[in-house]
């Protein structure tokens, strides 16, 4: 990427160097002193005024006394010059070039009295440091374009886009105070308006406080909570930003609330909520799509509760569902979650995934009279497995559930016994049956030696693991997999002792 302010003052210069040896620049206040060095034509000796002017007399004199040489005596402070300093520029050019000159100058860009003001300041300063990551070789370049540069150099922003200013405005502590102090309040001011932003209204006159963070904050999530959550509006037009440009605001919240390592946002939210009484403008399902808010999580968990309590149709349980899908990782669980103190919602998905699947499962386990043990088993591996998973899932949750442990925890825990009781005595009737632990393409435990690890070229490590469930296996095979590791699968029937012989043997270690 260019640097078109640069490349400006390189021009500019070079001009100058093209009829005179010697120049003496005027930048008052410094505002170009970032590009200095860059700017310096070729051949041309730099001297830097550095708080007083004797040193550089004695220099160009000792150096150069005849001027032989080319010379820029740069002087950024307004100061009392010495009457040597004036017979310099009548024998070259003196050169008066701020930020505001150089704009003016190189880019067409009016510049009236405001302009140089805040043209003047430490933000202007950063902004011709950031000027290639700010505006790069943007050409032409507006008036417009320069004032949300400035902005982005007083706000730290990435860039000049709207979406970036604004999500530093409510994530720097000092933004308000920078703003002031650079003297950028108004043109900020101005800049919201641009973007749909109410700085002022019947109820809230303008005065600095319109444009606080809290405000913009409150902008920013309001704007969310109407999109995602279709938010009821009233009461809130001093606050909401003109609907055309809802959706907008409503895309940089989301990006906002992304940002996982912003301390202010969870502050400046809950004062939101506490400002403008949010939970009293929440009800009904709708709002589940909202993610701004924490709030909205205590206000769903209270409606669940009521709809559960009329029972669990299948249509209730879809939008038990739904609503703790939408919720189970907005950044309002993820924190809970490391916290300690999770929301609700895994183990409501985990409950819902219990009551849907063990109607069918159970069903099909009584419908037919005699299982194999092959037919059972394949159908655990290829499904039924689930069932576990969910269950350690529910169990890992559940003092999460809270007031949805009666209507919709103990339920889910009662249909998986079912779904084990009906399960265990199908496998044990199997058995009986065959008087054999040995499934058809199931590779028994004790070959699992001479048949998987022998036979391998390369060093193999046999790892036994203690109570490695079904379930547990296909999530250790998924979660190495996510790492890069290939990973084949082959079904393999354990080989346990009874429960009374190990009983027998913790009992009696050295009699047997």
């Amino acid at each position: 990427m260019g640097n078109s302010l640069l490349q400006a003052l390189q021009h500019e210069l070079e001009e100058v160097f093209q009829e005179h040896s010697i120049a003496v620049w005027y930048d008052l206040g410094g505002t170009l002193s970032a590009l200095v060095e860059k700017a310096v034509p070729q051949n041309v000796h730099l001297l830097r005024f550095e708080r007083a002017y004797l040193p550089l007399r004695v220099k160009l004199e000792e150096t150069d006394p005849f001027l032989e040489k080319r010379w820029l005596i740069y002087i950024p402070a307004e100061s009392r010059k010495p009457s040597w300093l004036r017979d310099y520029e009548l024998a070259g050019r003196r050169l008066d070039l701020t930020l505001a000159d150089l704009l003016s100058r190189a880019f067409d860009i009016p510049v009236n009295r405001r302009m140089r003001e805040i043209l003047s300041t430490p933000a202007a300063k950063r902004l011709v440091e950031r000027w290639e990551n700010l505006l790069g070789s943007t050409l032409p370049i507006t008036f417009r374009q320069v004032k949300y540069a400035l902005l982005a150099a007083a706000l730290d922003a990435t860039s000049t886009a709207p979406r970036d200013l604004i999500l530093s405005y409510v994530t720097r502590e000092d933004a308000h105070v920078s703003l002031r102090e650079n003297g950028l309040l108004p043109e900020f001011r101005r800049f919201l308006d641009d973007q749909g932003f109410v700085v002022a209204s019947a109820h809230l006159p303008l005065f600095p406080g319109d444009v606080s963070p809290l405000k913009v904050a409150a902008a920013l999530l309001f704007s969310e909570a109407v999109v995602n959550g279709r938010l009821n509006t009233a009461g809130l037009e001093d606050v909401l930003p003109r609907e055309e440009n809802r959706s907008q605001w409503a895309s940089w919240a989301m990006e906002w609330l992304r940002h996982r390592d912003d301390e202010i946002l969870p502050q400046m939210v809950r004062e939101v909520q506490e400002a403008y009484q949010i939970e009293e403008r929440l009800s009904g399902l709708d709002i589940a799509g909202i993610q701004g808010f924490p709030a909205v999580d205590e206000v769903l968990v209270r409606e669940l509760e009521a709809l559960l309590k009329t029972g669990l149709s299948p249509e209730i349980l879809d939008e038990v569902e739904r609503i703790a899908k939408l919720r189970a990782n907005t950044r309002w669980a993820r924190e809970s979650a490391d916290m300690t103190a999770p929301l609700p919602w895994k183990a409501s998905l985990a409950a819902v995934e219990i009551l849907k699947a063990v109607p069918d499962v159970s069903k099909k386990l009584s419908q037919k009279g005699q299982w194999s043990l092959k037919d059972l088993f394949d159908q655990y591996a290829e499904g039924w497995w689930h069932l576990d998973d969910a269950y350690r899932r529910l169990e890992a949750y559940w003092d999460s559930l809270g007031v949805l442990e009666e209507p919709l925890g103990l339920p889910a825990a009662r249909a998986y016994e079912e779904f084990l009781n009906v399960l265990a005595r199908k496998v044990a009737m199997a058995l009986e049956n065959t008087h054999s632990w040995q499934i058809p393409d199931w590779l028994p435990q004790s070959r699992v030696l001479e048949d998987e690890v022998i036979p391998q070229a390369e060093e193999t490590a046999l790892l036994l693991a203690d109570g490695l469930r079904y379930d547990l296996a296909i999530a250790l095979a998924r979660r190495l997999r996510e790492n890069g590791i290939e990973v084949e699968e082959r079904r393999t029937l354990a080989s346990l002792p009874s429960i009374g012989i190990l009983v027998e043997q913790g009992a009696h270690p050295f009699e047997r």
